[in-house]
């Protein structure tokens, strides 16, 4: 007997509408329809942020593009420093408390985390200031005044991570995401091109770190509107309940953790810039930030199965959230895979949007991908052992990770330039997620990829 092939096309539609209904609220549906707006936000935000550093490539000049992300660089590090791991912590913690029904507890993070991330920024902005007081005569003028200014951004960056867990946390995928984003690369794009038609000549470093410093308060500002307008009812007005001393625990493992993978994220650029310059190290951050467009799938999943995996694991549903894991690999694939093949084939025309002279980056750019190809088919198990209490597991796997991300960096960048900064980086991301899903199957019995 023939089926109707109308008929079954007709009932694969119904079953997606019911998939993405508003109404319905099973695990299913609240990943499929996270993760759609998560890919879609993702997609969005990092075809903006692309378009941000084709701009700002060209109306910066290669020298004063270089100095711009040079400086940046080094905020992101000195972030994640001031974040003390808080943001991870707030989505383990904020998802916990809000299955369990403890608002006390869930008031309680939310102030203290806030204040206590506020006072740690703070500190690091003073320090940091103060270093590069002290170096000001092995830097030029220009690098010095980027570096001053983009310390100011440090205490709204970290507040806004916050903030962006904290939504994550309550499942809110879209506003998370939307103001730094969205909002931010808008507002670069739009200061960037109104400066030049006033001033018709190259930006420095320096402006364009006050254009970024003005994107981050306004970013700040209208994200702390949204994370208030979406808390839960049930947390307004009560006395808030504090764990402090478990919280900075906590904290203090995650950091190390987040600290780890940072290394491997950015000591590769930082090192391109000591031993070579900062022309090459902008070279490299245009093709590090085209090759994570491989993980933006990775990227879109994890921002609602963080605080899923908690929940499951804290309510010991294993089976459930296997089946979650195994849903959240098969999308994660289903999005990297044809934007892999479009990079590489179309990775020179790529690199010429941000002008002529970044195509010798191609090379590295496609083992950039292969290492974040490799991250993405691993699936979510960064966040299956952060999210189960097996973050100091994590820790150790990151830690050796960076380690052979410094040793080899070391080692390739007198070699082979930037294309030795590409080799060691693919290698220890390499290795850091094929050892985590091992350990995750071996001691967990979870599968985070679909292999």
């Amino acid at each position: 007997m023939e089926v109707d092939s109308n008929d079954s096309s007709t009932a694969r539609l119904h079953r997606l509408r019911r998939l993405f209904s508003s109404n319905n609220e099973r695990l299913e549906a609240v990943i499929a329809k996270g993760a759609s707006a998560g890919f879609l936000i993702n997609l969005a935000g990092t075809l903006l942020t692309l378009l941000t550093h084709i701009v700002l490539a060209r109306l910066l000049g290669p020298e004063n593009y270089g100095i711009y992300v040079y400086a940046f660089t080094w905020v992101a590090v000195l972030v994640l420093l001031s974040k003390v791991g808080f943001d991870t912590t707030f989505v383990r913690y904020l998802a916990q408390y809000k299955s369990s029904g403890e608002w006390a507890l869930f008031r309680g993070i939310l102030s203290f985390g806030g204040k206590y991330v506020l006072a740690v920024s703070i500190g690091v902005l003073c320090f940091a200031s103060l270093a590069v007081f002290f170096l000001q005569d092995r830097m030029s003028p220009e690098l010095y005044w980027t570096f001053l200014i983009a310390w100011i951004i440090l205490p709204f960056s970290s507040l806004s991570a916050l903030r962006v867990a904290a939504l994550r946390a309550l499942r809110s995928v879209v506003l998370a995401q939307l103001p730094g984003m969205i909002l931010r690369p808008v507002l670069l794009i739009s200061g960037a091109f109104l400066l030049y038609f006033f001033i018709s000549e190259p930006i420095s470093g320096s402006t364009m770190m006050t254009i970024d410093l003005g994107a981050h308060i306004a970013t700040f500002i209208l994200g702390g509107y949204w994370l208030r307008s979406r808390l839960p009812e049930e947390s307004k007005g009560i006395e808030s309940q504090t764990l402090p001393s478990e919280w900075i625990r906590c904290g203090l493992s995650l950091l190390l953790l987040s600290g780890m993978l940072r290394i491997m994220n950015r000591v590769d650029t930082i090192m391109i810039g000591m031993f070579l310059d900062t022309t090459q190290a902008g070279f490299y951050v245009v093709a590090s930030r085209g090759a994570r467009l491989a993980v933006f799938g990775t990227g879109a999943v994890n921002m609602i199965m963080a605080p899923i995996i908690s929940s499951l694991y804290t309510e010991e549903k294993k089976e459930e959230l296997q089946r979650m894991l195994t849903m959240a690999a098969r999308f994660i694939c289903a999005a990297t895979i044809p934007i892999v093949i479009v990079l590489v084939v179309g990775g020179k025309y790529f690199l010429s949007m941000f002008g002529d002279a970044f195509v010798v980056a191609y090379p590295v750019f496609v083992l950039l991908l292969v290492g974040n190809s490799i991250s993405a088919f691993c699936g979510s198990v960064g966040y299956v052992l952060s999210m189960t209490g097996y973050q100091h597991k994590a820790l150790k796997f990151a830690a050796s990770s960076a380690v052979l991300n410094i040793v080899l960096n070391l080692l390739f960048i007198p070699i082979w330039g930037i294309e030795g900064a590409g080799v060691a980086t693919a290698i220890s991301v390499a290795y850091w997620n094929i050892a985590s899903l091992l350990y995750v199957r071996r001691e967990l019995g979870l599968r985070t990829s679909i292999i």
